[in-house]
């Protein structure tokens, strides 16, 4: 009969005790959380859609800064402000590091696209190349006229069929990124490069959505095939791999054979080929900057039009600067900028008011650390609940108690005002500080999407009227609401664009100035 010896029994109770002294040190003192189970601990409490929501309403019984865990794994959702910047802006040594994800990897993203990189070596040269080419203002100034010129081009868009303004906002956006980073010149209609790349950011939000595929947190159901039922999210993955595989090929080769026949329009990647970059490095970084810079601009910028529908008086307001700054000859410049501050505010306050990535991408603590009194354990996910520091109390209005009332009055109100100054009175706290994320996963595109939204805000504010929709005489109310994925856009809504006067048309077909 098969016995153990007394040393071996020994050996095995010390191996028992110690992997209970692992277990119980890591969930010992984290964050409080909704209640877990046993060894699956909070796998069926994570949402899969609308966490920023979800992770909202467990802050108010909770508390700002909450935890979960599942398989050994902890999840660490900083629901304010300040936790996030003490610990991803103040601390980013050890909490610049990104989760793999077996969505990422199923994908063929992981450890290619910067975003989705370990912070190290590889990862710091990445995103060296994008800052040398966006992160300074004097970078960002040399694409003043590509901006310029696809927002024109959008103007005489809004003239001709106002009502496809989802597309022409995507158009707009595809356009000024493509240009910068591939010298491409997008087609006015159907352009397949900006459909193949729209399809796959369209899958690329829905995959990184920090909790909303259960592979995540239980791994073995990667080898599942993917014609049984529940493997869709297989059948994703690939769907963008060939997407992504598509796109960095056509436009390296594209640009390739334009340098090589003398057809090349300067840009990034011309830039960088030229300089005996690395392929890889090239094609990742290349789709980097179209990743950044689109889908998410283009969600503000929707966002804009909303508020405008919704809040005519500062509509009216911004109109009101723009013709006693720039006047009716001509359309407002990037030299404008400095002189117009209520339309620096209103972009501000679109940024505030829905924020394009409401939890952000998730991070990675590096070691064990301590915030607060809390046990933070080493390899932790990090997400910055981006939606509640924002107070964006629209889509959530009872939670008005978990939001922190000391950065923000009234934050369902669109009121570019709060940002400001007046006497007695100092601003409040500007979203930029961390719409754009944190620490050393800062964004280095933030002065370029800065610079295309306060060109297309201020052009479209000095030609059109922004109304509501009436049919059958009902108004047509938009909803305020955020779609699910990580990139989260505004919900559908109508609305009428009309020309304010016969020189804003004048303006917009180029027979004046």
């Amino acid at each position: 009969m098969f016995s153990l010896q007394p040393s071996m029994l020994s050996l095995l109770a010390v191996v028992f005790f110690i992997a209970l002294w692992v277990l119980s040190r890591k969930s010992h003192n984290l964050p409080p959380g909704p209640k877990r189970l046993p060894f699956i601990g909070n796998i069926l409490n994570m949402p899969q859609e609308r966490s920023w929501e979800v992770f909202a309403e467990w802050s108010k019984i909770y508390g700002p800064i909450i935890s979960l865990t599942g398989l050994g794994q902890s999840v660490i959702v900083l629901n304010t402000l300040e936790a996030a910047h003490d610990l991803l802006d103040k601390r980013s040594a050890i909490y610049s590091d990104r989760p793999s994800t077996v969505m990422a990897q199923l994908c063929g993203l992981w450890g290619g696209l910067p975003i989705l990189m370990n912070y190290g070596n590889a990862y710091r040269h990445r995103r060296r190349l994008i800052h040398q080419a966006l992160g300074t203002s004097a970078a960002v100034q040399k694409y003043g006229t590509q901006v310029a010129a696809e927002s024109r081009r959008m103007m005489k868009h809004l003239l001709t069929s106002p009502d496809n303004l989802k597309q022409h906002i995507h158009h707009a956006s595809s356009g000024i990124i493509l240009s910068i980073a591939y010298g491409y010149h997008v087609n006015e209609q159907n352009d397949p490069l900006v459909s193949l790349v729209e399809a796959a950011m369209d899958i690329f939000s829905e995959i990184n959505a920090p909790t909303a595929f259960l592979v995540n947190f239980l791994p073995f159901l990667r080898h599942i095939p993917q014609w049984m039922p529940g493997a869709r999210f297989k059948r994703r993955a690939y769907t963008l791999k060939a997407y992504t595989d598509q796109a960095t090929d056509t436009t390296y080769r594209m640009v390739q054979d334009g340098l090589a026949n003398g057809t090349a329009v300067p840009s990034y990647t011309s830039d960088l080929i030229e300089h005996n970059e690395n392929e890889a490095d090239v094609k990742w970084t290349g789709l980097m900057l179209y990743t950044a810079g689109s889908d998410t601009v283009s969600t503000i910028r929707f966002s804009f039009y909303k508020a405008m529908v919704l809040f005519p008086e500062v509509q009216a307001r911004a109109q009101a600067e723009l013709d006693a700054v720039v006047g009716s000859d001509r359309l407002p410049m990037s030299s404008d900028r400095g002189d117009l501050p209520y339309i620096e505010a209103l972009l501000c306050e679109t940024l505030r008011w829905h924020s394009a990535t409401p939890t952000g991408a998730a991070h990675r603590v590096m070691e064990d650390d301590s915030y607060n009194g809390y046990f933070i354990p080493r390899g932790s996910v990090v997400i910055a609940n981006t939606w509640q520091a924002l107070c964006t109390l629209l889509l959530c209005m009872n939670v008005a108690i978990s939001r922190d009332p000391t950065l923000y009055s009234n934050p369902d109100t669109f009121d570019p005002i709060r940002f400001l100054a007046a006497p007695g009175k100092k601003p409040e706290q500007d979203p930029r500080a961390f719409v754009f994320g944190h620490g050393r996963r800062l964004c280095s595109g933030q002065g370029l999407a800065e610079l295309s939204l306060f060109t297309e805000i201020s052009m479209t504010l000095a030609l059109f009227n922004i109304t509501k929709v009436v049919e059958n005489g009902v108004t047509a109310e938009p909803t305020i609401e955020h779609m699910p994925g990580l990139i989260s856009h505004p919900s559908p809504f109508k609305c009428i664009i009309k020309p304010r006067h016969e020189k804003a048309e004048a303006l917009i077909r180029g027979e004046m100035g």
